[in-house]
């Protein structure tokens, strides 16, 4: 089968890329691609690289990188190089050379990552380019954007699978995961990081932000807590001590490095999870050994057995706790973070997810040809 797979990346992390490569944006647009990819930023290549793998045919596109989209007009699509010249609207721009990109493969299935991006009628084209036009969404969800156009919602939420099943739409549950070659792209390091915890402190994280500033007034003031991530204005009280600890967001492989400089890396799920266990920090933080102290979500052995894989915890009080432990057991928490990186590279690798979404997909095909 043939997919692309359609992405974005932040616009710090890719501004932030191209300043630290200054020959990055004259080089051809697959080696900037190869060079994005190798920074490992979100999910990257990793459904590509495992799919490719299977033997089906991947690409990947990154639609809102200027530099990289100009590139691959210069190569494959001059007529687009004129329009960029006497543009009114960048972002009309880039969408139309979106489309020129996946009409030139014309898909299978094209899973489109950032849900929301695109107005109706760009949707209503994007589907009109493949067999099945996929959607992935773990997110808040808007209720001034329908998400009918696509043919398959995948989640890795349960909760978000049975809402999109209530809305009328076709769902099923792809859990994330870890791509092991992050592993060979840093070098050893020492583990002098007591606690990190990487994530947003949002207002819409309000009721996280609130936990993490009661677990670090518990820990008092012997303990290296770590917070790494973006804020915004109503986000953090001025008296928040996360304030203090706060340091600016890292993207791919240097986020990855802090975590492998992490002895625990905390992580707690954003409210729209309601309770469930899903994100990327659980596969990213076993992926680079450290031991993970997660909460105990109703679905968390579905992925780690607590106690044997990763340290859990169900209060304030129960992580404080943990914390303490944890940093006074080495042997102990070593065990956890082996354990737990056994088992992500065993069982929640992009290669596995890869598998699955294959699976759906030509599952979801031969249904449809059927009928």
């Amino acid at each position: 089968m043939t997919f692309v797979i359609l992405t974005f990346n932040y616009i710090p992390f890719i501004e932030s890329l191209y300043r630290a490569n200054p020959d990055l944006r004259d080089m051809p647009y697959a080696e900037q691609l190869e060079t994005i990819h190798v920074a490992s930023f979100g999910t990257a290549d990793f459904y590509s690289h495992g799919l490719r793998a299977q033997g089906h045919e991947a690409t990947d596109i990154i639609w809102n990188n200027e530099i990289l989209q100009l590139t691959w007009c210069r190569e494959y699509a001059p007529d687009l190089v004129e329009r960029f010249s006497t543009r009114q609207d960048t972002t009309a721009w880039l969408m139309e050379v979106m489309l020129r990109q996946i009409e030139a493969v014309h898909p299978d299935a094209l899973f489109q990552i950032p849900v929301y991006d695109f107005p109706p009628e760009i949707m209503e084209q994007l589907k009109s380019l493949t067999r099945l036009y996929i959607g992935q969404c773990a997110y808040p969800l808007r209720e001034d954007r329908s998400l009918h156009p696509f043919d398959l919602m995948l989640s890795s939420l349960p909760n978000y699978v049975e809402r999109f099943r209530s809305m009328g739409l076709k769902a099923d549950l792809l859990p994330l995961g870890f791509d092991p070659r992050i592993e060979e792209r840093l070098p050893r390091m020492d583990r002098d990081h007591d606690v990190v915890f990487i994530g947003g402190f949002c207002e819409q994280h309000m009721p996280r932000t609130l936990f993490l500033e009661q677990v670090i007034q518990g820990l008092g003031s012997d303990v290296s807590f770590e917070c790494i991530g973006y804020t915004d204005r109503d986000g953090l009280a001025p008296d928040s001590p996360i304030r203090e600890r706060l340091k600016e967001p890292l993207w791919g492989l240097d986020m990855f490095a802090t975590l492998k400089r992490a002895k625990i890396v905390l992580n707690a799920h954003a409210p729209w999870a309601e309770g469930y266990a899903n994100n990327m920090r659980q596969y990213e933080a076993t992926g680079m050994e450290a031991c993970l102290l997660t909460h105990h979500a109703p679905n968390i052995d579905d992925f780690f057995i607590p106690g044997r894989e990763i340290a859990t915890y169900d209060s304030v009080h129960s992580c404080v706790n943990a914390l303490h432990g944890l940093l006074s057991d080495t042997a102990g928490r070593q065990e956890l973070a082996h354990n737990g990186h056994q088992r992500t590279i065993t069982d929640h690798t992009y290669a596995d997810r890869a598998a699955q979404l294959a699976g759906m997909v030509e599952k979801r095909l031969t249904m449809r040809d059927r009928t």
